[in-house]
């Protein structure tokens, strides 16, 4: 009889987001971030701590967060709203389902450009490190891969 043994492990993925918010040349970001990982097929849950140049959580009531997906060519491949998750301390969620990134692309590294909407309508990029880049690196990999 034999017996064997496994470990499964909940995959957790968290990054921040620095909003702009005041003017200056000293900025408290986030120092780098690893590449975001979504499986084709799957639901896959980001985490974003959203927080302002002095590194507080950012009020997300009056702002609206938005998600958009590039391929190599720049084009925009899928657009998702982020969905607050805890307002106190500033944590909105990216949520792709089984079926958003599946049929449309192909294995590979991706950008995410992430904006917000104040309550004037008006569209504001987000800093996703201390360079001051706008996009983060996803990572598209197949769930399955027999071969």
């Amino acid at each position: 009889m034999n017996n064997y043994q496994t470990t499964s492990y909940i995959y957790n993925q968290r990054s921040e987001i620095l909003v702009p918010t005041r003017k200056g040349t000293t900025y408290h970001g986030v120092s780098n971030h690893k590449p975001l990982v979504h499986y084709q097929g799957v639901y896959t849950d980001i985490e974003f701590f959203v927080q302002t140049t002095d590194r507080k959580p950012e009020n997300l009531q009056t702002k609206t967060f938005t998600a958009k997906v590039l391929n190599n060519n720049k084009t925009v491949i899928l657009t998702k709203t982020l969905i607050p998750h805890d307002y106190d301390r500033g944590i909105a969620i990216l949520r792709f389902d089984d079926q958003d990134l599946y049929a449309n692309t192909d294995p590979g590294l991706y950008s995410i450009i992430i904006t917000y909407t104040d309550e004037f309508g008006r569209e504001y990029a987000l800093h996703s490190d201390q360079n001051m880049r706008v996009s983060y690196v996803l990572e598209i990999r197949e769930l399955f891969n027999p071969g």
